[in-house]
């Protein structure tokens, strides 16, 4: 499946402490946020590279989550290419990515292949 061409600002977040207000979206507060810039052509190893060397941790024991237009409350795992093609497809203009400790989310774990996910930096890919 396809995505169409588009830019999303994504909003990256770490150290946080969600809450789900009554309209059903999701209210960050705490910790840092910083921005990623994705771009339709970019691959699952570029995006968690950018996304956790802006956020400036570690990715080890890590996990992604994102959110999509249509229901904001509902945290969705990034954990592979077709992830990174949903949050492009699902979104626009915009987007919420979490990310978090495995500690605190027992049940998930990374993507198969080690705890620490291989990275390929794009030389046409700036931060």
């Amino acid at each position: 499946m396809g995505t169409e061409d588009k830019t999303l600002f994504c909003f990256c977040h770490w150290g946080k402490r969600n809450k789900v207000l009554p309209d059903g979206s999701i209210s960050y507060g705490g910790g840092i946020t910083d921005q990623v810039i994705a771009k339709t052509c970019i691959n699952y190893n570029d995006f968690v590279k950018a996304a956790f060397d802006r956020l400036g941790i570690d990715p080890s024991d890590k996990i992604l989550h994102f959110t999509v237009k249509f229901d904001r409350s509902e945290l969705i795992r990034l954990r592979d290419q077709e992830g990174v093609d949903t949050l492009l497809q699902f979104n626009d203009g915009y987007a919420h990515v979490y990310a978090s400790s495995l500690e605190k989310e027992p049940y998930s774990r990374p993507p198969p292949g080690g705890k620490k996910p291989l990275i390929a930096w794009r030389s046409g890919y700036a931060p």
